[in-house]
């Protein structure tokens, strides 16, 4: 399965345990809206990045070799923008939802998406661009 797919999954959860164990009101009503605006900036940032790897014309599924380094744009800030947009866009769902057990899954996704792909892809990169991607990986955060 892709991160988009865990991605999904994820949604699936968080609407299944506000629709059956909300528990509490994280966020009010007043302030959900807040989190379309999170979705829509999650997946910009997804578009965006995956478009900088067409550009390079390296690619974008994860199983595959990385025939370049992205390093500009948002890859100046983060290793990973399109894992981290589609972190933002969960956590907009979650304040969208509005309840604490959705709140739980974007933090699960992380760890899952760190443990499944980026350490993997850490060390390939690694492997193919040796010290230029040690010097970046020094330089740019993992995730924000």
């Amino acid at each position: 399965m892709t991160p988009p797919g865990f991605a999904i999954i994820a949604t699936v959860v968080m609407i299944s345990l506000h629709m059956t164990a909300p528990l509490f009101t994280l966020v009010g009503l007043s302030y959900r809206n807040l989190g379309l605006g999170f979705v829509v900036l999650g997946v910009g940032i997804v578009l965006f990045s995956a478009r900088a790897f067409r550009r390079l014309g390296t690619t974008i599924h994860p199983f595959e070799q990385a025939s370049s380094l992205a390093t500009r744009g948002l890859y100046r800030l983060s290793r990973n923008p399109m894992y981290l947009g589609m972190l933002c866009a969960l956590v907009g769902i979650a304040i969208r939802l509005g309840s604490v057990t959705p709140a739980l899954v974007p933090a699960v996704f992380m760890w899952l998406i760190t443990e499944r792909f980026i350490k993997r892809e850490e060390k390939q990169l690694e492997y193919l661009f040796g010290d230029r991607y040690v010097q970046y990986k020094q330089g740019v955060r993992r995730w924000f």
